[in-house]
């Protein structure tokens, strides 16, 4: 089983907010907005341990109000459904909620709930099927009607015990489960749950951003080594388990009591006795316990030889880290080859990147998708743009911190897969999730992503607007890359500027798309103005327009820039001679604008060198703080943007 939703109320940075995760699920957004809080807030729900709260875990500090944590597990194999039988929401969904209240001076009170769903009826729910009731039933069994359904039928003639009743109440849900209304009900502390919970709940597995490898190397049921031995394990057959087993007791007989006891220490036990006697009548027993094999495992202790053989926690940080990914990757073959663990695990990775070349990023989010396929969960915060993907696009969510300073909170942006789905069947009448990622994938690489960390979005068509634009904005004293902004080219054309802007717009960031109409006003044109919120259905052309929401070239950029720099055909040529760019355009503007920031150099006014256009975009870039909506209100309610708060 995963987790397929989690909703936090009162803990940390969130106040209140509910957050939907995948198999693999990224957690991006700036430092300090609550990203890690939430892996905090997974842990104290699978822990539930009171030695993991104190006064800070409660949202700005309001212990008057308890910490909730509601999660809801989808996935269940065969195994988890006859261990949690009778806790179920539904066939495929287990929904627990944890309470945690300060009741003293650092004392707390955790409660569980059983969050399931029952028939509305009375006489159906098996929670009030008793004796009593069952009489009161009786009585009137023209009542037990709901939706047509005649309950009464199926009782016969003679009253039915308390066993039968709910024997027949059960079969009579489960033939006729859709005709009947049910609710949700809550159930506290219900007796057993505590040790159901304990025994079926996944493995949770953090590792924090800084940590000293030595842990996680353990070989103990809750790391990831530990899961590997114990992997290895289940797969030695009987037999050879057996032998390991008849080599450990043949220890223990040579050095305990017995027959084949070692000669030297029966006679040093003797000489203890005799000595012994002289002061006391006592007799003295030598005794080596000699541990099971799962307890020999446990002192096992990983060892690096660079030159030096020494424990693995005695190396750097970066060869700690890399060490821990390799157990996990290790781990994640032995898990794609089992059949069906019985038990899930969980992990959870603050900043993975950390330590690691790109080509190590991209390994290691190609073992966490191995690890997600097995059946298992990964969680991962990041800052690194290796680790997301527009064809992934539901499996980030992005964080950001709302309110003022002193009320604060932790919000999340998500976007379905169905929202996605739903607005391009609208738009063309088809479409599949599986669709959908390839056309990303094969438009997009892994450049793009900078886009899920930006503040910013400016999407452009040409390859030198990408060049050119970060120049005269630093010149102007607006740095992209200090104001958060990401300059972002597909190298597709304009063709594919629609599907990014219902991305990064969709989450929540205020995108700026500049491309061109080419002389004439196509059907791509219409639908990314029209997404921006300008309608062209009907006009045949257009002259260059600088917007508040985006930019449309009539032609090219090179025509508005030709125009308003006075050394263009100049400065065009010597780019060829001197750069060596005869063949690209993108380098030829790239020139011109270093020509003019040697003439910033040297005294002039950036507002009277920079290309007026350029100044307008840039302007307007400046200006613009809010995204448009792509999805709300084009689709159907139910599949619109998820954002938690």
């Amino acid at each position: 089983m995963i987790i397929d939703q989690i909703q936090i109320s009162n803990f940390r940075s969130f106040d209140d907010c509910t957050i939907e995760l995948n198999g693999i699920q990224a957690i991006v957004g700036r430092n300090n907005v609550g990203k890690s809080n939430l892996l905090k807030a997974i842990r104290l729900f699978m822990k539930a341990s009171k030695r993991l709260l104190d006064e800070d875990c409660f949202h700005h500090h309001n212990t008057e109000e308890p910490i909730r944590i509601r999660v809801r597990f989808t996935g269940l194999s065969d195994w988890e459904r006859q261990k949690f039988d009778g806790w179920l929401h539904d066939d495929d969904t287990l929904i627990v909620e944890r309470k945690f209240e300060k009741t003293g001076e650092d004392d707390y009170n955790i409660d569980r709930f059983a969050v399931v769903r029952e028939p509305e009826p009375s006489w159906l729910k098996e929670s009030e099927i008793n004796g009593d009731n069952i009489e009161d039933w009786w009585e009137d069994q023209d009542a037990l009607t709901v939706n047509g359904l005649d309950f009464g039928d199926e009782l016969g003639t003679r009253r039915p015990q308390v066993g039968e009743w709910k024997d027949i109440a059960n079969e009579f849900v489960s033939e006729h489960r859709d005709e009947i209304p049910f609710e949700e009900v809550k159930r506290p502390n219900p007796r057993g749950y505590k040790g159901v919970l304990k025994g079926g709940l996944p493995e949770f597995i953090l590792v924090p951003a800084v940590r000293d490898v030595s842990e996680a190397s353990k070989i103990t049921k809750s790391s990831p080594f530990g899961q590997l031995i114990n992997s290895v394990l289940s797969r030695i057959a009987e037999a050879r388990r057996e032998t390991v087993k008849d080599a450990i007791d043949d220890v223990d007989s040579l050095l305990n009591r017995g027959a084949d006891r070692l000669p030297a220490i029966e006679e040093f036990e003797e000489n203890l006795n005799d000595s012994i006697q002289e002061v006391s009548d006592v007799e003295l027993e030598i005794a080596v316990d000699i541990p099971e094999l799962d307890d020999l495992l446990e002192t096992a202790e990983v060892y690096a030889r660079d030159g030096t053989r020494t424990p693995i926690e005695a190396k750097g940080h970066g060869l700690q880290r890399s060490t821990i990914f390799t157990i996990l990757r290790v781990y994640s073959n032995f898990a794609t080859q089992e059949e069906e663990a019985s038990k899930s695990t969980i992990f959870a990775f603050e900043e993975p990147e950390i330590y690691q070349h790109p080509q190590s990023q991209r390994t290691l989010l190609s073992v966490f998708r191995d690890i997600a396929n097995s059946g298992d969960q990964i969680l991962y915060t990041t800052h690194s743009s290796h680790f997301v993907n527009v064809s992934r696009f539901d499996e980030v969510c992005i964080m950001r911190k709302e309110g003022t300073e002193a009320d604060f909170r932790t919000e999340s942006t998500q976007i379905r897969m169905e929202t996605v789905l739903e607005d391009l069947q609208r738009r063309h009448g088809k479409g599949t999730p599986d669709g959908i990622r390839n056309q990303y994938e094969n438009a997009f690489d892994a450049r793009i992503s900078e886009g899920f960390f930006a503040d910013k979005v400016i999407l452009v068509e040409g390859e030198s607007e990408k060049y050119i634009l970060p120049i005269y904005a630093r010149l102007l004293d607006y740095d992209f890359d200090r104001n958060n902004i990401a300059v972002v080219y597909p190298g597709t054309g304009k063709g594919q500027l629609d599907r990014l802007i219902r991305i990064f717009a969709g989450f929540g960031i205020p995108t700026y798309p500049i491309f061109d109409a080419d002389g004439a006003v196509g059907s791509k044109t219409v639908e990314i103005a029209g997404l921006m919120g300008r309608d062209l259905s009907g006009v045949d052309s257009i002259q260059t327009t600088i917007g508040d929401k985006l930019t449309i070239f009539e032609g090219e950029l090179e025509d508005a820039l030709e125009d308003e720099i006075d050394e263009y055909e100049e400065w065009w040529d010597e780019a060829g001679e001197e750069w060596g760019a005869n063949d690209s355009k993108p380098l030829k503007h790239r020139y011109m604008a270093v020509q003019i920031e040697n003439k910033i150099k040297d005294g002039a006014s950036p507002e009277e060198v920079i290309p007026e256009t350029v100044q307008r975009i840039i302007r307007k870039v400046r200006d613009l703080d809010t995204a448009v909506e792509v999805f709300e209100g084009e689709i159907g309610e139910e599949a619109v943007v998820a954002t938690g708060s």
